[in-house]
């Protein structure tokens, strides 16, 4: 891969001599270094690792930059640019080659970055792809992607502008297709525990759309009074929209609501020139007025026949809650989760605040599709366009996994806490990620991937090796930590519907919140609910009044909140929770007023969390939360370590091997667990200029 890169160097009133230094992977080769100034060309020289790492020691030494030697491992491009000229600006542009690693099925990059959160210097990164092979599929589980495919063997991947401030090392993975379904595996072993968590991975190719199963689609369109104007016009749009989108001989059929139910056509119809015109004057016909008969609604589309051979889905649009007829929460939700003969998928849309955000929810993850909600301002039309487009050319339907021996036979407890529990159907395009924890001992895993590929029933078998496994795939436990939050979370959502109010001895209720906080802590993954855990002032010593504190917030809010902002916010923060595929190293979460937020003062570092406690960051490990009820978080450390000196020099060397050398990035004292020492590391102080 070659690599290009462009830094402009800072303006200042005096002249100045610049020095570059960039980490780059290893077997990285300079290709081409340009800049824009007056002055002798400028040379860039390539250091590896040991003799990077003696830069990085000499200037941490002069207490110039001690956070370099988060980079201590990665190769070193250096140079230097004089003259800068006063109130001047030089670009300097770097080009290198590097050989990508190939293993484990896939073909991997990475571009390093500081981990520190405090950092937001935008990275702007295109990547195009190209090999000999059809290209499956590329991830990167540090930063969102914007990907588009130009052929077979091309793709272009690009950071999304979301995720263009986030912090640590840029990383980017590629799997070469195979037959079918193309798979990799990562796996992060436990230091605290036997066992460790993995990832997988698995792309599908790109098939014609005349080879992908066929669909019907059932759309129903909430039709009360609180639909009218312009709410209307745009849900009548997205219908037509929908419905001419289908491929010929595809079927569909409208249906909408109020108090009663009104039906198009007694049963799905195909998609043809008579059938589209009746459908066109059926959707003009549809006018807002009476109540909202959800129930109904549901039980109509639910209970039509399907037609061999198609993949059914409901796109059910509204914009309130139910007033007529059958208005129980539990009771709805039940009617579909237990009552879909042809297991229909109900992909729901909330329009506006007065919905049941939770009822829409269930009611989605229940049918294995997904809610998406239509914020004040924002089209409808549009939206439920957006989620038809990706439902296109279903690929594999109603997949599943298990895991075997060499023999084939099932293993019970060898793969536990599998997340998704249930796998999504996968579209054209559609990348599949499964992850969860496995049990010590495990030389390796055995997983079959099965279901309805292209209209056929097929299994495929992938054997991944524990070889690889290490602490630099952190991420993954912690990606899995992220989801694992998000199921607890939807179920104490769940229990809402059915549970009495403020209910708080629950004994469910509590077995799940204590399991969520010592995530959240040992993880430094937090949200709406446990943000709190990240304030100062909050004892992480004292479990008793940590629980107390969570169990409020959660039975006010995940629990009593079924509709308007408050409700619509947790339902989009829980779905990104429960199918997280990056990482969210800054927490970031929407609040009650739909603002986005995010928590400066806990860092995620490896598999490790830190907070920050009165200007000291504390590894959460140092933490004794299991005495009960201690008066204060204070941490007292076994030894103290200063920057720069032998001792710190020979830490930074265990804290490479446990992959947290980007604690060296956050500023102050750090306290962390090592070896089962709690080490206190203090900057060096320097004396004042005479």
């Amino acid at each position: 891969m070659t690599g290009v890169q462009t830094c402009a160097l800072p303006i200042s009133r005096v002249r100045q001599e610049a020095e570059i230094l960039l980490p780059v992977p290893d077997g990285s080769a300079i290709r081409n270094f340009d800049f824009d100034g007056t002055g002798a060309q400028p040379s860039a020289q390539l250091l590896n690792a040991k003799e990077a790492r003696e830069i990085y020691d000499r200037i941490v030494a002069q207490m110039k930059d001690p956070a370099l030697l988060e980079f201590a491992g990665c190769n070193l491009i250096r140079s230097s640019v004089f003259p800068v000229e006063p109130n001047s600006t030089m670009r300097v542009t770097l080009t290198y080659e590097h050989l990508c690693a190939y293993e484990s099925g896939r073909i991997e990059y990475m571009l390093p970055r500081t981990e520190n959160i405090a950092y937001r210097v935008p990275l702007t990164l295109t990547a195009t792809l190209r090999s000999r092979h059809p290209i499956s599929t590329a991830y990167s589980p540090s930063h969102a992607l914007e990907t588009a495919r130009v052929s077979g063997n091309e793709i272009k991947v690009s950071i999304a502008k979301s995720a263009a401030t986030e912090p640590s090392a840029f990383k980017l993975y590629f799997l070469p297709e195979t037959n079918g379904v193309s798979a990799t595996f990562f796996a992060c072993p436990s230091d605290r525990t036997t066992g460790g968590h993995f990832l997988i991975v698995a792309g599908l190719p790109s098939v014609p759309e005349s080879a992908a199963q066929r669909r019907e689609l059932i759309i129903v369109i909430d039709k009360s009074g609180s639909m009218g104007g312009e709410k209307m016009e745009q849900a009548r749009e997205a219908a037509r929209q929908v419905i001419e989108g289908l491929m010929p001989g595809e079927r569909f059929n409208i249906i909408a609501f109020s108090n009663t139910v009104e039906r198009f056509s007694a049963a799905p119809v195909e998609k043809n020139t008579e059938t589209i015109k009746s459908a066109r004057n059926y959707i003009a016909s549809i006018q807002a007025s009476g109540g909202t008969n959800i129930y109904d609604a549901l039980e109509a589309a639910l209970e039509q026949p399907v037609a061999p051979g198609f993949l059914s889905m409901v796109f059910f649009l509204t914009d309130g809650q139910p007033t007529v007829g059958q208005t129980q929460e539990h009771s709805i939700r039940e009617r579909t989760k237990t009552n879909n003969p042809s297991e229909r998928r109900v992909f729901t849309f909330g329009v506006g605040f007065d919905v049941n955000a939770p009822l829409l929810d269930a009611i989605a993850s229940d049918t294995r599709a997904s809610s998406t909600y239509v914020l004040p301002n924002e089209n409808v039309e549009a939206k439920v366009g957006n989620a038809f487009k990706k439902l296109k050319g279903p690929t594999l339907i109603n997949p599943s996994i298990r895991f075997v021996d060499s023999n084939g036979n099932e293993q019970p407890g060898i793969a536990i806490d599998i997340l998704p529990s249930r796998l999504p159907d996968l579209f054209d395009g559609d990348q599949l990620i499964v992850m969860g924890r496995y049990v010590s001992g495990s030389n390796g895993l055995t997983a079959i991937l099965s279901g309805n590929y292209l209209g056929v029933k097929r299994e495929f078998k992938f054997s991944f090796s524990m070889n690889q496994a290490n602490l630099k795939n952190a991420f993954v436990s912690r990606l899995w930590a992220s989801r694992k939050i998000g199921e607890l979370t939807d179920e104490i959502r769940r229990m809402g519907a059915t549970t009495k109010p403020n209910n708080v001895t629950d004994p469910k209720l509590k077995e799940l919140i204590d399991s969520i906080v010592a995530l959240s802590t040992e993880y430094g993954i937090l949200t709406e609910y446990t943000a709190f855990l990240a304030r100062e002032g909050t004892n992480l010593n004292d479990a008793v009044n940590v629980a107390a504190v969570a169990t409020d917030n959660y039975v006010r809010t995940a629990q009593a909140k079924r509709d308007g902002i408050g409700a619509v916010n947790q339902s989009l923060n829980i779905v990104a929770s429960k199918s997280q595929i990056n990482d969210n190293r800054r927490n970031g979460y929407y609040d009650d007023s739909m603002n986005r937020v995010e928590i400066a003062n806990v860092q995620q570092i490896g598999n490790r969390a830190f907070f920050q406690r009165n200007g000291q960051w504390i590894d959460s490990r140092a933490f004794n939360s299991k005495n009960g009820t201690e008066t204060t978080d204070s941490v007292t450390p076994d030894e103290t370590v200063v920057v720069g000196t032998e001792s710190y020099r020979a830490l930074v060397e265990k804290l490479a091997a446990s992959n947290i050398e980007g604690m060296t990035s956050l500023t102050g004292e750090i306290i962390v667990v090592i070896d089962g020492k709690t080490i206190c590391v203090k900057p060096l102080k320097t004396e004042p200029a005479e």
